[in-house]
């Protein structure tokens, strides 16, 4: 996907700053011309808004699965995960055991690669925030919350019409080799 169709930004911007060269120079029919224009621009910005790329699903999924682990809802968390991935759902609930997630935890660096079918995609990102650790032992005493910075490679299978975590892998911030998903490292 390049620019002009993954981001509307660019073809409004172009559509109004050429409307507005039309009005200023006054070319002949330039209000119709002009007005043309606005309207094509109106359009763009209203096919954006109601037509959600698969790269945006994903997305969205990717935060509202955010926001469940925030919210320390492990059903929430499951219903992002796919019906086939009993082992992941293990890991969701082992990973809400031994911490609680910071809502200052974000999602950046955030790639999607959907699949040719558009029945599959692979998603990496980064994920940087908050974590408590739920027993004593596993923090510095005195030290409440902390900062982790992670790495992750997933992926995700279109179930019905929904997006759903089928693999993780969580990587090495740095060298990109795989680490521990539960690794303290």
């Amino acid at each position: 996907m390049n620019g002009i169709t993954e981001n509307s930004l660019v073809t409004l911007i172009l559509l109004v700053g050429a409307a507005a060269v039309v009005l200023i120079l006054r070319v002949p029919r330039g209000k119709l011309i002009g007005g043309g224009l606005i309207l094509a621009a109106g359009l763009v910005w209203f096919l954006d808004a109601a037509v959600e790329s698969p790269a945006e699903q994903l997305e969205g999924r990717l935060q509202g699965l955010r926001s469940a682990f925030v919210a320390d809802d492990i059903e929430l968390v499951q219903t992002f995960v796919a019906r086939d991935s009993e082992e992941l759902r293990v890991l969701a609930e082992q990973a809400l055991d031994l911490v609680r997630i910071a809502p200052t935890m974000s999602i950046r660096s955030y790639e999607a690669q959907v699949s040719a079918d558009g029945q599959s995609a692979d998603v990496n990102f980064r994920a940087n925030g908050g974590v408590t650790p739920r027993n004593s032992e596993i923090t510095i005493p005195g030290m409440g919350t902390q900062h982790v910075a992670t790495r992750w490679s997933t992926h995700w299978l279109k179930e019905g019409d929904r997006w759903m975590l089928d693999r993780a892998k969580r990587l090495d911030p740095v060298s990109g080799k795989e680490i521990g998903t539960l690794s303290t490292d």
